[in-house]
């Protein structure tokens, strides 16, 4: 365990090589404090940034020819870097969630705007997981490809997502029981991000095990 926490902290050292990248997240963060509705689009970007600046790492300084002199195995490299994301993007979702509960006299449905993040916390999950298995079998320029078509995905969910919140007054009679708890739809959606999540650090390790290094 402690190689990979040692892995976790080499990589988190590597993203704050990255100012300009944290600059933007601190600005974007500052933002959300003022239109608390735009929190779940900002949590989607911070992790996509997140995601892709590692990789981008790994691709620009040969970092698996690092790993290959270490005194570690492949597995416990792919178990570091899911560890990692995994605690970035649930450190993310519980700032956010704070943010939005600071700001929640400024939204109009509070149970729905954490129905969104929950859904964001579980896309970012599904999102790093598969661009980082993709990377052991494809370049990153195919993969960055890949992961700027599923951010836009993410985006029309979210501006679709964002107009339901809007009218959730509306439709909290219509669709869902006023009274109801959104925590089993949450926790249906977190078991399925989970898993997926799972089987993408599965298909990492098989991927990574048979991966030749080349120039």
């Amino acid at each position: 365990m402690s190689t990979i926490l040692s892995l976790c902290r080499l990589d988190f050292y590597k993203l704050l090589l990255y100012r300009r990248m944290i600059a933007a997240m601190l600005i974007i963060s500052v933002l959300s404090a003022v239109v608390p509705a735009w929190i779940p689009f900002i949590y989607i970007v911070s992790v996509y940034m997140i995601g892709v600046t590692l990789i981008a790492f790994d691709e620009q300084y040969k970092s698996n020819y690092l790993y290959c002199t270490l005194p570690i195995t492949r597995q416990q490299v792919i178990a570091a870097r899911f560890f990692l994301y995994f605690i970035l993007a649930l450190g993310l979702f519980v700032g956010y969630s704070v943010l939005t509960i600071i700001g929640q006299s400024k939204l109009p449905a509070l149970d729905m705007q954490f129905l969104l993040l929950g859904i964001c916390f579980a896309f970012n999950l599904i999102f790093v997981g598969l661009t980082q298995a993709l990377c052991f079998r494809f370049k990153f320029s195919t993969v960055r490809i890949i992961a700027i078509i599923g951010y836009l995905i993410a985006l029309v969910t979210m501006s679709t997502s964002g107009a339901m919140v809007q009218q959730a007054p509306k439709l909290s009679g219509i669709v869902l029981d006023a009274n109801q708890s959104m925590l089993p739809l949450w926790g249906i959606i977190l078991i399925i991000a989970l898993v997926v999540f799972g089987f993408c650090y599965w298909l990492s390790q098989k991927l990574y095990l048979h991966k030749d290094f080349v120039d």
